[in-house]
């Protein structure tokens, strides 16, 4: 993402080109989510979204991030991220509401 930062597309590609090929052991939504948001700080909105998505779709349901990432400004028109947001909030709140938690007040203990 610094190489996307700054501008220097050619070694941000070659970033992209090696985080790829290093999949290992779980997590690796992570690093489709830091891909994503380099294709997206280069505007390369199909590739961003194509990221993203994996991203998503391999673990890393993070809506607020997703809404919030100054990475993804230049995604924020797209009618594609839209959809994923949409799709991405509505199954973000289905796990909260499923997985909330009563909160304890520690005036009562």
């Amino acid at each position: 993402m610094v190489h996307a930062l700054f501008q220097r597309e050619r070694e941000a590609e070659d970033a992209i080109r090696r985080s790829a090929t290093k999949r290992g052991f779980g997590h690796f939504h992570h690093t489709e989510y830091n891909i994503a948001c380099a294709y997206a700080l280069m505007n390369k909105k199909d590739l961003a979204i194509e990221w993203l998505r994996k991203s998503a779709a391999e673990g890393f349901n993070c809506y607020p991030l997703f809404e919030r990432d100054a990475n993804l400004a230049n995604l924020k028109s797209d009618p594609r991220f839209l959809d994923l947001l949409a799709a991405e909030k509505k199954r973000y709140e289905s796990f909260r509401e499923k997985y909330a938690t009563s909160l304890i007040t520690t005036d009562k203990l």
